[in-house]
């Protein structure tokens, strides 16, 4: 069973670059937060973006 790997903002270009790595089924990557909800923002509050950071980990199935 491949191990999972979250990968916060993990855009389409990233996820290209990560897809050999998956491919040998040792991997599989998930992306925690959608990019324009980490980058570029004006403002970040630490506690809530680790809030929802938890909270998609804590969602994910295999968990």
């Amino acid at each position: 069973m491949p191990k999972n790997i979250f990968v916060i903002g993990l855009d389409d270009f990233n996820q290209t670059l990560l897809e050999p790595i998956g491919k040998k089924k040792i991997y599989c990557f998930h992306s925690l937060l959608a990019v324009n909800e980490v980058n570029r923002q004006k403002n970040y509050i630490p506690e809530e973006l680790l809030l929802r950071l938890k909270n998609a980990y804590n969602h994910f199935p295999d968990q």
